[in-house]
């Protein structure tokens, strides 16, 4: 049985709440709606932040900065930035990156990759960042099941997280299992 610390449990209230309001904003959009969809898509991804164990390498100082990165252009990254900025997590102050290659990944903790990043270039990165200790958040119809730890799938008005465990247990990421209770758990 996994004992959790009681900060853990405020943080959950925390993301379920921000879910909430979340989806509150997004559930009253239309399709034409992708400012609030990314709003919402950037709350998700920072609140993920709570609710993932890195391996030690990942973060081999206490206060090193638990950075979110995007691969090309996406609509997320101006809510994502604002999202993160000043924000910390336990010590690790939250940063963002913006990758001109999902190469550049070194450093970053999460890695989005975005509905207009080309199928043909995140699918055959996917193997070699999941044993980074990277964890790789797409908005793709088939990401999480194609080897993608994360997925939000936008369905309608609302937005699914879809988990690949085996893709996060490569990657030596544990996810937490209030996490996992609000996701659909996708196999490769």
């Amino acid at each position: 049985m996994l004992l959790l610390p009681p900060m853990y449990f405020r943080s959950h209230r925390r993301f379920g709440t921000a879910l909430l309001c979340a989806g509150l904003l997004f559930s009253g959009t239309d399709r034409g709606g992708a400012v609030e969809e990314y709003q919402l898509k950037a709350a998700m991804v920072y609140n993920l932040a709570r609710f993932v164990e890195w391996p030690p390498e990942a973060l081999k100082s206490p206060v090193d900065p638990i950075t979110i990165c995007v691969a090309g252009d996406s609509p997320i990254e101006g809510p994502l930035q604002q999202a993160v900025s000043g924000k910390v997590l336990e010590e690790h102050r939250m940063a963002f990156k913006h990758l001109t290659d999902p190469r550049q990944a070194a450093g970053c903790q999460i890695l989005f990759f975005s509905a207009s990043t080309a199928r043909g270039k995140w699918r055959p990165m996917l193997a070699d960042l999941n044993t980074t200790g990277v964890l790789t958040v797409g908005e793709a119809e088939r990401f999480a099941s194609e080897g993608g730890m994360v997925n939000l799938k936008t369905d309608g008005a609302r937005i699914q997280i879809q988990v690949n465990l085996a893709a996060a247990e490569q990657g030596r990421l544990r996810i937490s299992s209030k996490l996992l209770n609000l996701a659909e758990i996708v196999k490769r």
